[in-house]
């Protein structure tokens, strides 16, 4: 503000009017004025006179007068405050998920994520290890690990994860449309394995034998288990009727 007389009379007062619509207004020692109406400050007080913008656009005028007359008022000028956005913020709700193997998990069960200034979250961001043969689907597509898995808010209802069969780390961020939050703490899922019984088969339904044939018994059946585990055990049954006994096989 520039302070012009055409006598070269000291100004005495000056006048200043803030239309407030952008949140923004003038402070006189430390005291906030009102908006809309006239706030009077003496060429003393004008040392001590302040402007504080809102969180958009103010217009505002000033007026000065020489202790004879007003001047005209200025024209308006604008005060446009710039928002700081504040980053969303991300947190796993379980930081260890115990799963059993091939288990699928809508993603949103797992983790919540909140924006301080009330922004929409407008896309997400996965990462997963992959170490537990686990992975993230979106519309059912598998996608890949240890890289970033951007999901659009539209497209995370249709987002899941399936556990494998160990133990993968997980991580997830969200962005409000201006900017990315922290990546959240990692969380682990870990899949417990689901054992698979050993098959037995005989090698022969009716094996014709000479009295007091000596079979290998390793020769009268085959026993596989569909995990890969070595077999460490065997039970064999004989009927009583053939042992002798009038016991029977329960």
């Amino acid at each position: 503000m520039v302070d012009r007389h055409p006598d070269g009379d000291a100004i005495t007062q000056y006048d200043f009017w803030d239309t407030g619509g952008g949140g923004g207004h003038f402070l006189v020692n430390g005291v906030t004025q009102p908006t809309n109406g006239d706030i009077y400050v003496t060429a003393a007080e004008l040392a001590q006179t302040t402007y504080q913008s809102g969180n958009g656009t103010d217009t505002l005028w000033v007026r000065a007068n020489d202790g004879t007359q007003w001047s005209a008022w200025s024209p308006s000028f604008t005060v446009t405050a710039q928002t700081v956005d504040t980053p969303p913020v991300v947190t796993p709700t379980n930081s260890n998920i115990a799963a059993s193997a091939g288990q699928i998990f809508d993603v949103s069960s797992l983790f919540t994520a909140s924006d301080p200034d009330g922004d929409a979250i407008a896309q997400y961001d996965f990462w997963d290890t992959g170490g537990g043969g686990g992975h993230f689907l979106v519309n059912g597509v598998t996608q890949p690990t240890n890289g970033d898995i951007y999901v659009t808010a539209a497209e995370l209802a249709q987002t899941t994860y399936q556990s494998g069969n160990g133990t993968d780390t997980l991580w997830v961020r969200a962005n409000d449309g201006a900017q990315w939050s922290a990546w959240s703490p990692s969380f682990t899922v870990t899949a417990q394995a689901v054992d698979t019984p050993p098959v037995v088969t005989p090698t022969n339904s009716n094996i014709a034998a000479s009295a007091g044939q000596i079979f290998a018994v390793s020769s009268l059946f085959t026993a596989s288990d569909a995990d890969g585990d070595a077999i460490t055990q065997y039970d064999f049954w004989t009927p009583a009727a053939v042992a002798g006994t009038s016991s029977s096989m329960a």
